[in-house]
């Protein structure tokens, strides 16, 4: 019984493969982030790798970026005919393999969106190691310079890239949803903007470059067709229920001096289609929550209960103001609908969607819409009126 125990055991190691087919750690590069730029008709990727030896702390030195020789990542791009051509190439320079399954962002330099990005979205959606929760950004310029940017609170910039777009919208935007929305009928994508700006730390400091959100790209289907900022992105977030909270609503009292700033603490917004003698429109309820944050105008909210209810009508008014500005563009400039008015009509009349589907767009700019803001005001702060102010300015 002992040796044909021992002749079992003496067998095992011919029968068992182990690891054939491991990779050590050593031998993968991972890429954070990767970027898409078009030149004429070929198309640029840029990799954004980690150096791991310069991840360590204080002190540390790193080269990578092709520049500087001080930063914590390797950064290089390579231009071919397909997007697999330019994966390709990059590997053949490689002494480790290329990994996309901890990649965080997908630039798309400017010319590219405007281009369109069905390529991007078959590579993306094809091959399974890509992440659908990776957030898809827009960089106002090339996405190789956004890519090289010093970021310096973050280790690289798709940190910080990814950490901005988390607080952008109040559910994250990912690659998942953008495919999502492209491929639903009545539905078109967005994706967040971002900018490389300087820093301003003063005349003993050193100015670097760093990452900005400066808005939202409007997508018509696959294409970018235009870039709203500034109130226009934020009237764009509350109208498709994205806006983040918190989000800063300002409004200046008629025939006041200064302004009241007020925060958006929660705010819900429902779509109503409605289709009355052939003719379609769209309701949009907003139920928003907000706080007095600043009040450097001369306006005294709490003297009066009419006061009070001034103040909620003029939240009312900036909020309505903004989406209807924002929704007459989306209408009659861009053809787009990220709000997915057509997604609606589609789930409440799909019988008459069949015959709408085809020409939506152009049904799109016929829709005759309302917007029914709906603003209460919690709370003023601790104090009622502004320290500064005498209260002979009060009104």
């Amino acid at each position: 019984m002992h040796k044909k125990f021992l002749i079992l055991l003496l067998m095992l190691p011919l029968i068992l493969t182990g690891c054939w087919d491991r990779t050590e750690i050593n031998d993968i590069a991972f890429v954070v982030a990767t970027g898409v730029d078009k030149e004429k008709d070929k198309f640029r990727t840029t990799f954004q790798i980690p150096l791991p030896s310069q991840l360590g702390g204080a002190g540390s030195k790193g080269g990578g970026g092709g520049s500087s020789g001080d930063k914590s990542y390797y950064l290089d791009s390579r231009l071919g005919d397909s997007l697999e051509q330019t994966f390709s190439s990059e590997q053949e320079a490689l002494p480790r393999y290329l990994n996309f399954s901890h990649r965080s962002v997908l630039v798309l330099g400017n010319e590219m969106a405007k281009g369109g990005i069905e390529n991007v979205l078959d590579v993306v959606a094809r091959n399974p190691v890509n992440r659908l929760t990776t957030f898809l950004v827009v960089a106002n310029g090339t996405a190789r310079d956004l890519l090289n940017a010093d970021a310096p609170v973050e280790k690289f910039p798709a940190e910080a890239v990814r950490e901005i777009v988390q607080r952008a919208t109040k559910k994250p935007y990912t690659m998942k949803q953008f495919i999502q929305d492209s491929l639903s009928p009545g539905k078109d994508p967005i994706a967040p903007v971002f900018s490389v700006i300087n820093t301003k730390p003063g005349s003993k400091g050193k100015p670097k470059t760093t990452v900005k959100l400066s808005g939202f790209s409007i997508f018509n289907r696959e294409k970018a067709v235009g870039t709203l900022t500034g109130e226009k992105a934020l009237g764009l977030l509350i109208a498709m229920d994205l806006a983040p909270n918190p989000s800063t609503v300002i409004v200046q009292p008629p025939g006041q001096t200064g302004k009241i700033s007020l925060q958006i603490n929660e705010n819900k917004t429902q779509l109503k289609p409605y289709i009355n003698n052939n003719k379609l429109a769209m309701n949009i309820v907003f139920r928003t929550r907000a706080t007095v944050v600043e009040n450097t105008s001369s306006y005294n909210i709490t003297e009066k209960k009419e006061n009070f209810v001034k103040l909620e009508q003029w939240v009312n008014n900036e909020i309505k103001r903004r989406v209807e500005q924002v929704i007459d563009e989306l209408q009659h400039t861009y053809h787009s609908d990220p709000m997915g008015f057509g997604k609606t009509f589609h789930q409440k009349y799909p019988k008459e969607w069949k015959s709408m589907e085809k020409d939506w767009k152009t049904y799109l700019s016929q829709v005759k819409v309302s917007v029914d803001p709906r603003v209460h005001i919690e709370q003023f702060g601790t104090i009622i009126s502004s320290p500064v102010r005498k209260e002979r300015d009060l009104h």
